[in-house]
């Protein structure tokens, strides 16, 4: 019976057999675990079946998420004729997608339910439906995709979605943690928990939402990578609760020059081999907020982190005038100084896995 329903609304390929995937047998018993078809993003019968299967789901969790429904593996050109597009690829896949989300936002608006819709990768074309983003960007590490070097680092890369985006979307850091800095594996594969911590704080430091798998940050009775890992994740969720204003509902800025040390560790290209790298210690970012509607006078916020697990020293060079400028603990907003009058640079003393927020109000606009 759901076969005879969902049909119509399936994928069909050039050869006019349906799209599917087989999944591999299991390793264990040699039992199959079938076949997966796709739902064609512009067949009507395709839209009614999410839009009541996800309605359903909203009736139980205020939010559902979407797998990989733009990008990865969502590779399915159509070849149906009754499903009102051009046949193979096309933008059709994606405009009849965003018709599905708003749709469905619409059903839970007109039951009452207040709920969010979020998705693994985003598009312009889905974020105003999308109440967050699971995202996949800038690795950080060659391994992962990061096949450039600059200024002298290694494979630094600038996170440009969540820069343009983030007053946007609402971004979730967790795929940016998977397959850098993993543990150490039995064939000795493992990486240092120093690069998870750079990668941690450079998640926060582009105001993406901590997010760490739970076998990530168990505390007791693991092992030591186990314990520094949630170390670095503890500190970087305090930093994330103490400051929505402007890692929520802040705009990013160009953030000012932040001078400090390297991080000097290694990643796995593979089982045996070994590449080391020189990262960034400190990560920054800045982000525009609480605007004055008269003047357009704002607060800037400048977040800086140190991804080490000792105490570091920073200097750093604003590039803004403002009425007031003061260093507030990043993880506590208590004030630990004030801006030398008069003075472009500072200088500032981080902790191990410390952040200081240099908060500079009545920025003109920007």
């Amino acid at each position: 019976e759901a076969w005879a329903a969902a049909a119509p609304g399936l994928v069909v390929r050039a050869d006019g057999a349906y799209a599917s995937m087989s999944f591999p047998a299991n390793a264990t018993d040699g039992s199959h675990h079938g076949e997966s078809y796709r739902l064609c993003h512009s067949a009507p019968v395709a839209d009614k079946i999410m839009r009541e299967t996800v309605g359903e789901a909203l009736g139980y969790a205020p939010i559902v998420s979407f797998d990989q429904e733009m990008g990865g593996s969502a590779n399915f050109p159509g070849y149906n004729t009754s499903h009102g597009h051009p046949p193979g690829r096309g933008a059709w896949e994606w405009e009849g997608y965003q018709r599905t989300l708003e749709a469905v936002r619409d059903d839970a608006k007109d039951r009452g339910i207040e709920a969010a819709l979020m998705q693994e990768q985003s598009s312009e074309l889905a974020m105003p439906y999308l109440g967050a983003t699971w995202t996949r960007q800038f690795w950080q590490v060659a391994s992962q995709g990061a096949y450039f070097d600059a200024v002298g680092l290694d494979a630094v890369n600038v996170g440009t979605f969540a820069y343009l985006y983030h007053e946007f979307s609402l971004g979730l850091a967790a795929a940016q943690f998977q397959g850098q800095g993993e543990q150490s594996q039995p064939d000795g594969s493992g990486e240092p928990y120093e690069l998870r911590s750079h990668v941690i704080m450079s998640a926060v430091a582009r105001g993406l939402m901590p997010t760490p798998f739970a076998n990530d940050v168990n505390r007791s009775d693991y092992d030591e990578w186990h314990a520094r890992v949630a170390e670095s994740n503890a500190a970087a969720n305090k930093v994330w609760a103490a400051w929505p204003e402007f890692l929520v509902f802040g705009t990013t800025v160009a953030p000012p020059r932040v001078r400090g040390p390297v991080l000097e560790t290694y990643e796995m290209l593979d089982a045996t081999t070994r590449r080391n790298l020189s990262l960034p210690a400190v990560l920054v970012g800045s982000f525009r907020h609480s605007a004055e509607s008269a003047s357009g006078a704002a607060t800037v916020s400048t977040l800086i982190l140190n991804a080490r697990y000792d105490a570091v020293e920073i200097s750093v060079e604003l590039p803004w005038d403002a009425s007031r400028i003061t260093w507030r603990d990043g993880a506590t907003r208590d004030v630990v100084g004030a801006w030398p009058a008069g003075a472009r640079g500072a200088k500032y003393s981080l902790p191990p896995l410390g952040a200081v927020v240099i908060e500079a109000a009545g920025v003109a606009a920007l």
